[in-house]
């Protein structure tokens, strides 16, 4: 009877932390990149900083320093990029603040813009819906679509008139491929890998630790389509990569570290 109790506790136990980390993933698919989602414990406060130039559009760890802390759930509630701006994140009161500042090229003087998002939660209390409030020059609504397994598997935002739509593969546990694709007209046209603008496929090892990225970005003016490998080294201790570089046929482009702090 003992023997029976044990299992069933540890049978719940392990629902409840898979459940837990599934959210997690879900929180930096939303607002981050899966890329520095964490592997086995949550993180406090994690920064990365990259030699790759800013102007490669599709490098989701270029930029001089990114910031981004947690709070102990393992859920993201600040975000500094530098050249993008702030982030602020409260799930208790539901919004979501961007604050970006802008500097005249004429005058040289600064001024600072503050968007407010509104966030809608569903009944198993996943972000199920995002609003711009308040803004006079755009409509924004990016509404998110989980399957049975409460895994973040497509979202599609709408700009004015026009939508952008990511469709998000897994392999087993893990994100296999996200597929985005911009300025589409009806979102009934789904996203593939035909059609789409970006594509990012992801490598793990035996472990199920990230160590490579496949990214293939499409440009619309050049009608051509830029392919970028990224690997992901010098795991730590709790599966997290604290270095890595990225590379384009066959070219270095640069590095990139990464610190963290955990809770």
């Amino acid at each position: 009877m003992k023997k029976l109790i044990f299992i069933v506790l540890f049978t719940c136990s392990y629902y409840s932390y898979s459940e837990v980390n599934i959210k997690v993933y879900n929180n930096y698919l939303i607002y981050s990149y899966p890329e520095l989602s964490p592997h086995s414990t949550t993180i406090k406060r994690q920064e990365i900083s990259s030699t790759i130039p800013f102007n490669l559009p599709f490098t989701k760890v270029a930029g001089k320093n990114t910031i981004i802390e947690c709070q102990k759930n393992g859920f993201i509630t600040f975000i500094n990029k530098k050249n993008l701006g702030l982030w602020l994140i409260d799930y208790e009161k539901k919004f979501r603040l961007i604050s970006n500042s802008f500097v005249n090229s004429s005058s040289e003087a600064k001024s600072t813009q503050i968007s407010k998002y509104d966030i809608t939660f569903n009944e198993n209390n996943d972000i199920q819906k995002e609003s711009l409030s308040k803004n006079d020059f755009f409509d924004i609504n990016t509404n998110y679509i989980y399957d049975e397994k409460k895994r973040l598997i497509n979202f599609l935002e709408k700009v004015n008139a026009f939508f952008v739509m990511n469709k998000i593969d897994y392999t087993n546990q893990n994100l296999a491929k996200l597929i985005k694709s911009e300025n589409v007209e009806d979102p009934e046209l789904f996203s593939s890998d035909e059609t789409s603008n970006e594509i990012i496929e992801y490598i793990y090892d035996d472990e199920n630790r990230i160590i490579q990225t496949k990214q293939s970005m499409y440009l619309a003016e050049t009608k051509n389509r830029i392919n970028m490998d990224c690997f992901f080294i010098n795991h730590n201790k709790y599966g997290d990569w604290t270095k890595g570089y990225c590379s384009a046929n066959k070219k270095n482009l640069g590095d990139f570290k990464r610190e963290i702090e955990y809770w």
